[in-house]
C-alpha cells in the first residue's frame, strides 16, 4: 500500500498522488531524473526503516506454532459474524467485482464518434486482433512472468535453506526481505539510468529481485517444521 502507484495514476486526481506517482511523473513526463532520484532515495530510505522495524518486532514476538493440521472445531455462526460475513461480502462486490464488470460491459459498447451513436457489439476486439499486437503482448508476458517464476522459486528456495536456523535471526529476517522495500518504479528508474533498454532476460532478474522475497517466505515457514534430519 506504501507504494501505490496503478490505481492512484489511473484513477486518482491530479492534485495529490502518491511518491510512486510523482517519480514516475519526474521521470516520464517532466523528464526531471534528479528530482526523480530524490523522491526514490527519500521513499526507499523509509520503506527500509519500516521493514527494519517489522523484522524486529517479528523477531521479538514470535512464538512457535503448536498443534499444526488439527482440525479446528465447529461452532455455531453467531448473528454479529454472519452480519460481518455479508458486509464484507457486499464490499468485495462494489469496490471489486464493480470495477471489472464495468470494464467487461465497456469493452462491448462501440462509439462512433465522442458524441456519437452509441451500441454493443464486437468492434473493440475485432480491432485488437487485427492490430496484431495481442499475441505479441500475450508471448511477452508468458515468457517474462514464467521465466520470473521459475528464478524467484530457485533463488528464493535456495535461500531459505542457507539461512535455516541462524544464528543471527534478526538478520536473517531483515535482509531477504530489503527488495520489498524497494518499489517496482524506483527499481525501474535505477534501471533506466544504467541500461538503455531492457532486454527480456534483464527484465526478468529485475522482477524476480522483487519476487523472490515472497518465495523465500512461504518456503521458510514451511521448514520450519521441517526436522534438520530430513532437510539434509
Amino acid at each position: 500500500c506504501f507504494f501505490s502507484f496503478p490505481i492512484v495514476l489511473l484513477f486518482g486526481g491530479l492534485g495529490g498522488s502518491t511518491p510512486e506517482v510523482q517519480i514516475y511523473r519526474a521521470a516520464r513526463i517532466s523528464l526531471d531524473f534528479g528530482r526523480a532520484s530524490s523522491l526514490a532515495v527519500l521513499e526507499t530510505a523509509l520503506a527500509l526503516l519500516f521493514v527494519v522495524l517489522y523484522a524486529a518486532l517479528e523477531s521479538r514476538l514470535s512464538v512457535p506454532l503448536k498443534g499444526m493440521g488439527a482440525p479446528l472445531p465447529r461452532k455455531r455462526l453467531e448473528k454479529a459474524e454472519i452480519a460481518a460475513g455479508v458486509l464484507f461480502i457486499a464490499f468485495l462486490l462494489v469496490f471489486f467485482l464493480g470495477p471489472l464488470l464495468s470494464i467487461a460491459a465497456n469493452a462491448f459498447v462501440e462509439r462512433r464518434g465522442h458524441l456519437g451513436e452509441v451500441r454493443l457489439g464486437l468492434a473493440n476486439f475485432l480491432r485488437l486482433a487485427r492490430s496484431g499486437s495481442l499475441g505479441s503482448a500475450f508471448r511477452a508476458t508468458l515468457v517474462l512472468g514464467l521465466g520470473t517464476a521459475l528464478v524467484s522459486a530457485v533463488s528464493g528456495f535456495s535461500l531459505a535453506v542457507l539461512l535455516r536456523g541462524s544464528r543471527f535471526p534478526g538478520l536473517s529476517r531483515a535482509i531477504p526481505m530489503m527488495p520489498l522495500a524497494v518499489s517496482g518504479t524506483v527499481l525501474a528508474l535505477g534501471w533506466s539510468t544504467l541500461v538503455a533498454r531492457g532486454a527480456p532476460l534483464l527484465i526478468i532478474l529485475a522482477q524476480t529481485a522483487s519476487a523472490y522475497p515472497f518465495v523465500y517466505r512461504a518456503v521458510g515457514a514451511s521448514l520450519s517444521r521441517v526436522g534438520p534430519e530430513l532437510l539434509d
